[in-house]
């Protein structure tokens, strides 16, 4: 539930900001790292939940088929789940890699399906280099969520029974 309300407003308004302030331009994918986030560092069934509701809101907001982005990101969530288990996202380098190759994922599975929906997206003009930028800024963005959830960790009684 925390996650609803920490990440929630942050990506309604990057994507307020995006669909009106920054239309056309490439940014980061801000749902696509939230989802990246909470795949390794605390992967449950709500944050399943989270990435198809986030998918959900991006599709409204960028005026998308209905669905293309939430079952992407969806999709993406349990993806970088079952790499977690095999991979440390752990050093900037991989937040980075990973971030990128799953915003190129998302993407390209969003292209798809909205491809067979006869909508054309500029996918060299607009995906690559919002990809690129996804995975630069990643590490920054990923290290601010960290530090967001452990401030608003329980901290643990000293001296006590844990």
């Amino acid at each position: 539930m925390r996650d609803f309300l920490i990440f929630l407003p942050i990506t309604l308004f990057f994507l307020a900001l995006k669909s009106t302030l920054f239309e056309g331009l490439p940014l980061p994918d801000l749902p696509i790292i939230i989802v990246f986030y909470i795949a390794y560092a605390r992967p449950s069934l709500a944050g399943v939940v989270l990435s198809f509701v986030l998918g959900y809101i991006d599709d409204v907001f960028s005026g998308a088929v209905i669905g293309s982005t939430s079952l992407s990101l969806v999709f993406v969530f349990a993806l970088v789940h079952l790499l977690s288990k095999k991979v440390h996202f752990s050093t900037a380098g991989m937040m980075a890699l990973g971030a990128t190759v799953m915003a190129l994922l998302k993407f390209t599975a969003a292209y798809i399906i909205l491809s067979s929906f006869n909508t054309h997206i500029p996918f060299l003009a607009y995906v690559l280099p919002a990809v690129l930028l996804t995975g630069l800024f990643a590490p920054a963005v990923i290290s601010v969520f960290s530090w967001l959830n452990l401030s608003k960790a329980p901290h643990a009684p000293k001296g006590g029974i844990p």
